[in-house]
């Protein structure tokens, strides 16, 4: 007897939700609590659930690769930029998922993934100036404005939110939702009190999410703290010191660094030596084996940027495009 496929309307009957609350975890949106996403996704799991490819984005991936077809140039290549004279500025341990994000995509296209950095004078690359590429993703800051002007007559997508210049269409985690999904799972794992350590207090996302987690910490009825740190001020004795007046309890740590965010915040925030007991953290925009987070994985951003580029190729006219990505809560034994 042929087996019988589990069905959404089976998910959403064991689980006892809605079918439309089951496509909304399955689809990564942020408008289900996270103690009801939790348990839909222990019965798709239990049940062994695969959902179902949705039809309208197979047909909207078939309409864009006819339309890309009969505007391709022929390169073939799409360069991730580093707006930086230094090779291994493209190759940062974020930069490199973000490639590999891009590259699975671009292959269903026939496309190549390059690397590309600045020429020594500060210049574009000659695979740019010369068209030798189809389309190029700027993964870092410091793209100078003069550049930016250059890279109009190409398809180009500006990853994360840049000071500086940016070209093209943005891609980049939607910090606003981030900072409240920080707030609404902290609170779901029954803190009442919480503070927001800001690490990168000059960062206009990190500033953003800040200050979106400690409204709706408010509209939770819960008492919340934002602390913005120096540059070279040490994260412990803020900690240390709202633990000895009882004031902390859930911590959400915003910004990250550049080198290496996964050990280099972990070194750097090294928390729990500042309390007498374990408290929850959740680190928003960095993933962490010790920490749950909150945010967007770099692969994601290079799959959007990915499909960003080919639509970007079909549609040259369209004006710059702002598309923020929802992000998700990754606890640490996920990874």
């Amino acid at each position: 007897m042929k087996a019988t496929r589990t069905t959404i309307h089976d998910v959403a009957k064991a689980a006892g939700v809605s079918i439309t609350t089951v496509s909304d975890v399955v689809n990564e949106r942020t408008r289900v609590a996270v103690e009801t996403a939790a348990h839909v996704r222990d019965i798709i799991a239990h049940l062994n659930y695969i959902p179902r490819p949705d039809k309208r984005r197979r047909v909207r991936r078939r309409d864009l690769r006819e339309h890309y077809q009969q505007t391709i140039s022929g390169a073939r290549q799409i360069a991730v930029l580093a707006p930086e004279t230094r090779t291994e500025a493209v190759h940062t341990p974020i930069m490199d998922d973000v490639a590999a994000g891009a590259a699975g995509y671009l292959a269903e296209y026939e496309h190549e993934l390059i690397t590309a950095t600045l020429n020594a004078k500060g210049e574009l690359p000659l695979c740019v100036k010369r068209r030798q590429v189809d389309g190029v993703i700027i993964g870092q800051p410091g793209l100078p404005a003069c550049l930016a002007t250059e890279l109009q007559h190409i398809p180009c997508v500006t990853l994360y939110e840049m000071a500086e210049a940016q070209a093209g269409d943005l891609i980049a985690p939607d910090h606003d939702a981030m900072g409240a999904l920080a707030a609404d799972y902290l609170h779901a794992a029954g803190f009442n009190s919480m503070v927001c350590l800001n690490t990168d207090g000059l960062d206009a996302a990190c500033h953003r999410s800040s200050n979106a987690f400690e409204f709706r910490a408010r509209q939770l009825g819960v008492y919340c703290r934002i602390i913005t740190l120096d540059p070279d001020q040490s994260a412990g004795p803020a900690i240390a010191s709202l633990a000895g007046q009882g004031r902390v309890s859930g911590l959400y740590l915003t910004g990250y660094t550049d080198a290496n965010p996964l050990e280099d915040l972990e070194d750097m925030l090294d928390v729990y030596d500042f309390l007498d007991e374990p408290h929850q953290v959740i680190a928003g925009g960095v993933a962490s084996r010790r920490f749950a987070s909150v945010g967007v994985s770099p692969e994601r951003i290079g799959l959007h940027a990915a499909e960003q580029i080919i639509w970007r190729m079909a549609h040259r006219a369209a004006e710059p495009r702002d598309i923020r990505i929802k992000p998700v809560v990754t606890e640490p034994n996920d990874f």
